[in-house]
């Protein structure tokens, strides 16, 4: 990517800043006995679900998703709305930190990013001058090379967010990529079918990468995906006329990160499966963003006032928002995750008692537990109860059979 490009790409991922959110019905978790600290090698983890919260994008507080979490890490997130943009896939920020109580292991969630790409060289050089000289809320998606989720990483995540860092290794996630693609293929073969678009593909990987936090070595890793979407470009040379030329809809997104000290990021990866595959987005919440982003998307000639409208429709449609069930992930979603999970443990399935609703779990615990304050204990330690060494009622999960 030339250097101009990947500045101007640097520059648009801009962090937003967070505000700390706490789970449901809990309250800061009491100081524990020493068998009950999540972020110790102990064999098990204390996870409660923590809220991931829109507070800008309508009239009140919205939650787009939750998520499990260590009871004693601390997390933060943050939906970002704007500044308005004609690049529909930028107008919406999801951003998200957990840091444990060692200052040091914890769980990111980095923004999405869209962009362009065009096999015709006539195309990009009209794009990227409507680009320079539009102003930012007319401003096109930026037209940039197609990159691997590896390179992604490598040239707009690590600068922007981990200046410094060395990197240890690289690996793909083949199988990830695999299922990612299959998510696309539910969204684009009507499309392909009617020749609207040629094809879908994606790409996963992930970057492991070593630093100092507050002087203490600190290891990471960083995944993410690239989805692009291929369509017969409008070819604006003659002379190009009939050369099956195609352009793209790239979009860089699923971007975590998860680190730990150094020397024990491995031995913790079972907890960020645990974190990935929990990860459930408000249906209501998204329903709800998409008919926004497509009202703005069919209108992209509207002034300010007719964008005012929209989110004010998107305001009125609030309660129906926060009444939504919070929906399991989609079959295809959880897929995902369960291919990342190292396939050969898969997820298991259990019902919680006090809510009756469907945990999925990464298969490596051999014992679940749950507390009535909405607490679980994830364990890899077949003669650890939690009966005998933590405080509370807690009640063993039974894993379901599917």
């Amino acid at each position: 990517m030339p250097p101009s490009r990947l500045a101007l790409l640097i520059a648009l991922l801009a962090a937003a800043p967070v505000g700390a959110q706490q789970s449901p019905g809990t309250a800061p978790p009491a100081p524990r006995k020493a068998a009950g600290n999540p972020a110790t090698d102990t064999g098990y983890y204390r996870v409660h679900w923590v809220k991931s919260i829109d507070q800008s994008g309508f009239s009140q507080p919205v939650e787009n998703a939750r998520l499990l979490m260590p009871t004693d890490w601390n997390y933060q997130s943050k939906v970002q709305w704007g500044p308005p943009t004609h690049c529909i896939d930028n107008l919406v920020k999801v951003t998200g930190r957990a840091t444990g109580h060692d200052g040091i292991s914890g769980f990111e969630v980095f923004p999405t990013y869209g962009w362009t790409w065009t096999d015709d060289a006539a195309a990009r050089a009209q794009t990227a001058k409507m680009y320079a000289n539009a102003g930012p809320a007319t401003r096109p998606c930026e037209t940039i090379p197609i990159v691997g989720a590896v390179d992604y990483i490598k040239q707009a995540i690590l600068p922007r967010y981990r200046p410094g860092a060395h990197i240890i290794s690289t690996e793909p996630l083949p199988k990830f990529a695999r299922s990612v693609e299959e998510q696309l293929h539910t969204t684009y073969d009507g499309l392909i079918q009617q020749h609207m678009f040629s094809y879908v593909k994606a790409d996963a990987g992930r970057v492991k990468i070593a630093y100092e936090t507050n002087g203490q070595p600190t290891e990471e890793w960083i995944m993410a995906t690239i989805s692009v979407a291929a369509k017969p470009a409008f070819v604006f040379n003659q002379a190009q006329r009939g050369q099956n030329l195609q352009s793209y809809i790239v979009t860089a997104n699923r971007v975590y990160g998860f680190r730990a000290p150094a020397g024990k990021l491995e031995s913790r990866e079972l907890l960020f499966e645990t974190i990935l595959t929990s990860i459930h987005p408000n249906q209501g919440w998204v329903n709800a963003k998409q008919q926004v982003l497509q009202s703005i998307a069919s209108n992209q000639q509207m002034g300010d006032q007719q964008r005012n409208a929209i989110m004010l429709k998107a305001q009125q449609d609030v309660h129906a928002i926060q009444n939504a069930t919070i929906q399991h992930q989609s079959v295809v979603q959880s897929q995902e995750f369960d291919d990342f999970a190292h396939v050969q443990r898969g997820l298991e399935y259990y019902n919680d008692p006090n809510t009756h609703e469907q945990l999925e779990l990464s298969a490596g615990y051999e014992h679940s537990w749950v507390n009535a304050n909405g607490e679980y204990i994830l364990n890899t330690n077949p003669l650890f109860d939690p009966r005998q060494v933590l405080d509370g009622t807690w009640t063993e999960l039974k894993p379901e059979h599917h």
